[in-house]
C-alpha cells in the first residue's frame, strides 16, 4: 500500500514538472536572431561557380561569405541577446547586409552571363566545324556517338578549333605600330591599313613619327581619332666619328626611334603584342587575316620569336604561286612583323644603336628561334628613297611579288607550323637536328 502511494505521488510530481516546463517553453521571451542558416549567403556562394562559369551543385550548401558580410552578421548575432527595442542600428545593419549580398549576387550573375556567352560561341564554332565534316562522305549518316568515338574526327576537330582562334576569353589585341619620318606618302600606307582592317578592336593603330617633318605630321593628324599619334621626343643630332660614318647616321636614328616607340607601346600603352609596319609599305588584302591566324601560334610556341609578312626571296619567278604556303625561317625577314612583349623585355636593355635588324639576326639574339614567313609576301615596299639611297630597291625590293589572292587563314589548320609538327614534315628530322651552322668573319652563312 505504501509502495502504491509512492508511485502515485511520483507520477503526479512528474506531470506537474512537465507542465511547468512546457509553460515556460511556450511563454519564454522571444528575440529576433540572425543565424547563418537564415542569411542570404546561399544566394552568392562563390564556390558554387567554378572558374569556367559552371555551377557546382555540391558546393551550394556551404555558404561562403565575404569578409564584410561576415562582419555584419557577427554584429547582428551579438545584438540578438538584446531586446528588439535596444537594437537601434539593427535595421541599418540588416539593410547593409542585404545590399552587399545583392551586389555580390549581381556580380556572380554577370560572370554567369559571360560564361553562357562563351559557351554559345563555342557551340557556334563547333557547329561550323562539324558542318564541314558533314559535307564529307566519310562522316555522312553517322550518329553523334559514333562520330565522337572516331579519333581522327576528334583530332581534326581539336586542331580546327585551336587554329580558328577559339579563344574563350577576350578578343586578342594586336597593336599596329607604324613608323613614320618624312614621307607624306604615309597616307598611301594608312589608307590601306584602314581599308583592309576588319576589326578596330583587335587591331588598334598607333603611328610614331620621328624627324619633326611638318607636312608628314599634318597628314597623320588628318586621320583624327581613328589612330593614336605619338612623336619621338629626342630630336638631338647624332654625332659619329670618322668621315665615312656620316652616311650611317640614318640607321642610328632609326634604331633610336624603334627603341623609344616600342618601349612606349609595350610599357606605357601596355600592349602585349605589336605588329610593326613602316610608312612605305603596300599590304595584301589578307594582311590582317594572316597575322590574326598566326597570333595563337606565336604565343603558344616558344621556339618562335616573330611572325613576318615578308619573304626576302619572294621575287616573281622564284616563288611558288600558291599563296597558302607558310614556312618557318631561321632568317629574320622584317618588313611587316609581329612580336610579343616578352621578346621586347628581352631586347630593350641591349637594343643596338644602329642596324637593329642585322642585330636581331645574330645567333646571340635569335637563340635558335624561328620566324614564320609566307611564300608569297603580304607586304611590298614602295619607298624608293631611304637610308639606302634607293640602291637596294632598284636591285631587289621592287621585284618582290605581293600576294593578290585573299586566303582565309583563320579557317585553316596551321598547327603544322609548330616546331613539334614541323620537324616531322622533313624526311630526316634527326639529321636536321645535327646540322651545324657555317660561320664567316661577318656572321652566319
Amino acid at each position: 500500500m505504501r509502495k502504491k502511494n509512492f508511485l502515485l505521488t511520483g507520477t503526479f510530481l512528474l506531470i506537474c514538472w512537465a507542465t511547468i516546463q512546457f509553460y515556460l517553453f511556450v511563454h519564454k521571451p522571444q528575440f529576433i536572431r540572425f543565424r547563418k542558416t537564415k542569411t542570404f549567403s546561399w544566394l552568392v556562394d562563390n564556390d558554387a561557380i567554378s572558374d569556367d562559369g559552371i555551377i557546382n551543385e555540391t558546393s551550394q550548401t556551404q555558404p561562403d561569405m565575404t569578409a564584410d558580410s561576415r562582419l555584419l552578421e557577427n554584429r547582428l548575432m551579438n545584438n540578438s541577446s538584446k531586446s528588439i527595442y535596444q537594437q537601434k542600428n539593427e535595421k541599418e545593419l540588416y539593410l547593409e547586409l542585404i545590399s552587399k549580398k545583392l551586389e555580390q549576387f549581381e556580380n556572380d550573375l554577370n560572370k554567369q552571363f559571360h560564361s553562357n556567352d562563351q559557351l554559345f560561341h563555342f557551340f557556334k564554332k563547333f557547329q561550323q566545324v562539324t558542318s564541314k565534316f558533314n559535307d564529307d562522305n566519310i562522316y555522312n549518316n553517322r550518329s553523334m556517338k559514333n562520330l565522337f568515338n572516331d579519333k581522327n574526327f576528334l583530332k581534326s576537330l581539336d586542331e580546327s578549333l585551336i587554329n580558328n582562334q577559339l579563344i574563350l576569353q577576350r578578343k586578342p589585341k594586336i597593336c599596329v605600330l607604324m613608323f613614320a619620318c618624312n614621307r607624306i606618302t604615309v597616307k598611301r600606307s594608312l589608307d590601306q591599313l584602314f581599308k583592309y582592317r576588319n576589326d578596330p578592336e583587335i587591331f588598334p593603330i598607333v603611328v610614331s613619327q620621328d624627324c619633326n617633318h611638318e607636312r608628314t605630321r599634318q597628314v597623320i593628324e588628318s586621320y583624327g581619332d581613328k589612330l593614336l599619334f605619338i612623336q619621338q621626343p629626342d630630336q638631338s643630332d647624332i654625332v659619329l666619328e670618322g668621315k665615312n660614318q656620316k652616311k650611317f647616321k640614318g640607321y642610328y636614328r632609326i634604331a633610336r626611334h624603334y627603341a623609344w616607340a616600342l618601349n612606349y607601346t609595350f610599357n606605357v600603352l601596355n600592349y602585349e603584342t605589336v605588329l610593326i609596319v613602316e610608312d612605305d609599305l603596300d599590304i595584301a588584302s589578307d594582311f590582317f587575316e594572316y597575322f590574326l591566324a598566326l597570333y595563337p601560334i606565336l604565343h603558344s610556341d616558344s621556339s618562335l620569336y616573330c611572325i613576318s609578312a615578308w619573304n626576302d626571296n619572294g621575287k616573281k619567278g622564284l616563288v611558288d604561286d600558291d599563296p597558302t604556303k607558310l614556312f618557318r625561317s631561321d632568317f629574320f625577314p622584317g618588313l611587316g612583323w609581329m612580336l610579343t612583349k616578352d621578346l621586347w623585355l628581352e631586347f630593350q636593355n641591349k637594343w643596338p644603336k644602329a642596324f637593329w635588324d642585322d642585330w636581331i639576326r645574330q645567333p646571340e639574339q635569335r637563340k635558335n628561334r624561328a620566324c614564320i614567313r609566307p611564300e608569297v609576301s603580304r607586304t611590298k615596299t614602295f619607298g624608293k628613297k631611304g637610308v639606302s639611297n634607293g640602291l637596294f630597291y632598284e636591285k631587289h625590293l621592287k621585284f618582290i611579288q605581293l600576294n593578290e589572292k585573299y586566303v582565309p587563314f583563320t579557317k585553316m589548320n596551321l598547327t603544322y607550323l609548330k616546331k613539334v609538327k614541323w620537324i616531322k614534315i622533313f624526311r630526316y628530322p634527326n639529321a636536321i637536328n645535327k646540322i651545324v651552322p657555317i660561320y664567316s668573319p661577318k656572321g652566319i652563312l
